[in-house]
C-alpha cells in the first residue's frame, strides 16, 4: 500500500483512539455520546461494450467507517439555554476494485494502473481509493452562540459546496444576527485522503511518482489552493431574513474563484415560504446563478414552484474556461397530496431552456407523477415521467415493493421501464427494462444485511447483471 495511505490510516486510527480516550475520561462526571457506524458494500458486475471486444469485470468493495462523539462541557445550560459541547466527527471510506479488463478475442488482460505498460496506462485509473470525507472537532453552545470547528469539513450555501482542511466559526449573538467565517486549504485529489468531488472543474492534478510527466501532458502537478470566506445574516425569517456571503479560492498567485452569494427568505404565514438566491462571479461581474422558489404547506397538501438559471464556470487557469458555455434555465411546479398517513400522490411539470449560442437553443419539457400506498405491512410505490422536446422523447415507469416476511426478514423488489430516442445519435433508441429482487435481514437494532440481484436489458447494450451485498453496523452509548 502506498505510504500516503499508510500514514492516513495511522492518523485516523490515532484520532479514533484519542476520541475514545476523551469519552472515557469525560464519562466520569458527565453524560457523553459515542456513535460508531460501519457500512460494507460489495458489487459484482460485468461491462461489455457492443462496439468493442473488451470485457470489464468489476468486483468492488466499499467500506465506510464513521465515528461521532459529543460531550457536554458543563452540567447545566446557561441563562440563554446554551450548553457548551465538545463534539467530533470522523468518516473514512475505502474502495477497492478486484476486477479485470480483458479482450474476448484473445487471452489478454490489461491493467490501466500499470505504469510500465505505456499502451494502456491511464493515470486517472485507480483500483484503491482511500477517502477521508470528514475529520473535525468542534465546540458549540459557547457565549454569543459561538461555534468553532477545526479539521476537514464540508461547507455549502448558495455559492456551492467546498470541502477544506481548516477552521470555521459562526456566532449568533441574537436571533436576528449571525456571522461566520472560514479559512483553509481546498481538499483535492492530491490531498491526504482527498478526492476531487468538490474541486472547481479544471485540469486534473496528480502525483505521478516515477512516471515521466511528458507521457501524460494533460496532468498537472499537485498544488495547494487556499479558500477564505465569510457570511452575514440579518433579520428574522417570519419577516425577512437576508444573507450575503463571500468566498475566494487562490492558487499560487492566481485567483481561481471569487464569488458573492445573496439570499432572502420570508415566512410571513404558517407553512408559506418564499426564497430568492443569487450568485455573482466577481472576476467578471456576471450573475452566474439565480433561483426563486415559493412553497405552501397545508395539513395534507404541499405546493412548490421554482425557477432557476445557472451559467457554467471553470477554473480560469485551464483551457475549459475558454470554451463556449451553455446557460441553462429550469422551472418546475409540484404538488404532493397525502390523503392519509398510508397514502401519497403527487405530480410535477418541468421545463428546461438551454442557450447554445450560434447552435440555437434547446427547449424541453415534461411531466412526472408518483404515488405510494401501504396495504397492511406492504409498501407499494410507483412513479412515471414523460419528457419531450429537442433532446428527444423519453418516458419511464418505475415500481417498488417492500414486504416484511417476519420481524427480521423483508423482501424488496423494483422494476423500471424506459423508452428513449436520442436525436443526435440515431442508433441510440429503444426500450430498457430493469428488475431488482433483494432480501434484507435485520440482525440487530442497528445492524442489517442486504443482498440484491439486478438485471437490465436493452437493444443497445444487451443483458446486464449485477449482484450487490451490503452490511450496516451501528453502535452507540
Amino acid at each position: 500500500m502506498h505510504s500516503r495511505y499508510a500514514h492516513l490510516i495511522l492518523r485516523v486510527s490515532c484520532a479514533l483512539i484519542c476520541l475514545l480516550a476523551l469519552a472515557g475520561d469525560a464519562g466520569v462526571a458527565r453524560a457523553y455520546d459515542v456513535r460508531v457506524e460501519s457500512d460494507t458494500v460489495f458489487q459484482a458486475y460485468e461491462v461489455r461494450s457492443p462496439g468493442t471486444s473488451a470485457l470489464m469485470t468489476r468486483r468492488r468493495l466499499l467500506q465506510t467507517l464513521g465515528l461521532s462523539f459529543a460531550n457536554p462541557l458543563v452540567d447545566e445550560p446557561d441563562s440563554d439555554g446554551r450548553m457548551p459541547t465538545l463534539s467530533a466527527n470522523v468518516r473514512l471510506r475505502l474502495e477497492q476494485d478486484f476486477g479485470d479488463t480483458c479482450l474476448l478475442a484473445r487471452e489478454l488482460c490489461v491493467r490501466a494502473t500499470n505504469e510500465r505498460d505505456s499502451g494502456v496506462y491511464q493515470p486517472l485509473a485507480q483500483t484503491t481509493l482511500v477517502d477521508l470525507p470528514s475529520a473535525y472537532v468542534d465546540v458549540s453552545g459557547l457565549p454569543l452562540g459561538v461555534l468553532v470547528r477545526a479539521g476537514r469539513q464540508l461547507t455549502w450555501d448558495t455559492i456551492g459546496f467546498a470541502r477544506f482542511d481548516g477552521a470555521f466559526a459562526r456566532a449568533t449573538p441574537f436571533a436576528w444576527l449571525a456571522v461566520e467565517g472560514l479559512a483553509g486549504a481546498v481538499v483535492r485529489s492530491t490531498s491526504l485522503g482527498g478526492t476531487s468531488a468538490f474541486e472547481i472543474a479544471g485540469v486534473p492534478r496528480l502525483d505521478l511518482g516515477n512516471v515521466d510527466p511528458s507521457r501524460v501532458p494533460f496532468i498537472a502537478p499537485p498544488s495547494t489552493m487556499r479558500v477564505d470566506g465569510g457570511a452575514l445574516e440579518l433579520g428574522r425569517s417570519e419577516w425577512v431574513r437576508g444573507r450575503i456571503a463571500f468566498r475566494e479560492m487562490v492558487e499560487g498567485e492566481g485567483v481561481v474563484l471569487r464569488r458573492l452569494g445573496t439570499g432572502l427568505v420570508s415566512e410571513p404565514l404558517a407553512g408559506f415560504r418564499v426564497q430568492l438566491d443569487g450568485v455573482w462571479d466577481l472576476l467578471d461581474g456576471k450573475n452566474i446563478a439565480a433561483a426563486a422558489a415559493t412553497s405552501y404547506d397545508l395539513p395534507s397538501v404541499r405546493l412548490l414552484a421554482r425557477v432557476e438559471r445557472n451559467v457554467p464556470r471553470f477554473d480560469p487557469g485551464t483551457i475549459w474556461a475558454y470554451f463556449a458555455i451553455a446557460p441553462i434555465s429550469e422551472g418546475q411546479l409540484n404538488i404532493t397530496v397525502k390523503p392519509s398517513e398510508r397514502t401519497e400522490i403527487g405530480g410535477a411539470f418541468r421545463a428546461r431552456y438551454a442557450e447554445l449560442g450560434s447552435y440555437g437553443n434547446d427547449v424541453d419539457w415534461g411531466g412526472e407523477a408518483h404515488g405510494m400506498i401501504r396495504v397492511g405491512s406492504t409498501r407499494l410505490s410507483a412513479a412515471g415521467s414523460v419528457w419531450g422536446g429537442d433532446l428527444g422523447p423519453t418516458s419511464s415507469v418505475l415500481l417498488d415493493i417492500s414486504h416484511p416476511l417476519n420481524p427480521f426478514l423483508s423482501f424488496e423488489g423494483r422494476t423500471s421501464l424506459w423508452y428513449f430516442n436520442d436525436p443526435l445519435r440515431t442508433s441510440i433508441y429503444g426500450v430498457s427494462l430493469a428488475e431488482m429482487v433483494g432480501v434484507r435481514w435485520k440482525v440487530g437494532a442497528a445492524t442489517s444485511v442486504m443482498v440484491e440481484l439486478d438485471h437490465a436489458t436493452s437493444r443497445v447494450t444487451g443483458h446486464r447483471f449485477r449482484m450487490m451485498m451490503s452490511v450496516h453496523i451501528g453502535a452507540w452509548r
